[in-house]
């Protein structure tokens, strides 16, 4: 690990993913953007969706979660209702743009694609329909 003592905004890498690093400022730099594209926030170009399912006992549930670095979407297991402490889980629609709240700090967004039509997630990841009108969902720059 090195920082950057005393500097007004001192900085933390760690060496050893180093290879996965993204300079934050160099990402929001609107300079840096393609000719044509502009920063906005995300809910200027999507919607969350809040549709839930009561969990119930006595079915399974194909769960899924969201890889890191942009990795995108994987089954992770099928639980049976009785074992799932939620009340709720939200089914995924392929195209929806979600993320992983806890590892939003390592990039660990993806759009879901239709092999995971049928299964869910927990509230722990957000889904959002994206206006493809503002933005195009499976879009990659690089």
């Amino acid at each position: 690990m090195a920082a950057i003592a005393g500097a007004p905004n001192a900085s933390v890498v760690w060496w050893t993913e180093l290879e996965r690093w993204v300079n934050p400022y160099r990402a929001l730099n609107p300079r840096a953007l393609p000719k044509g594209w502009a920063l906005t926030k995300v809910r200027d170009v999507a919607r969350q969706m809040t549709a839930a399912c009561e969990v119930k006992a006595g079915q399974k549930y194909r769960m899924v979660g969201v890889r890191w670095y942009g990795e995108g979407t994987f089954e992770r297991e099928t639980v049976n209702g009785e074992e799932i402490s939620a009340k709720h889980l939200f089914p995924l629609t392929p195209g929806t743009f979600i993320y992983n709240r806890l590892f939003a700090w390592k990039a660990s967004f993806a759009v879901v694609p239709t092999e995971h039509e049928g299964c869910f997630v927990s509230s722990e990841f957000p889904q959002f329909i994206v206006d493809e009108s503002r933005a195009n969902p499976l879009c990659q720059y690089e």
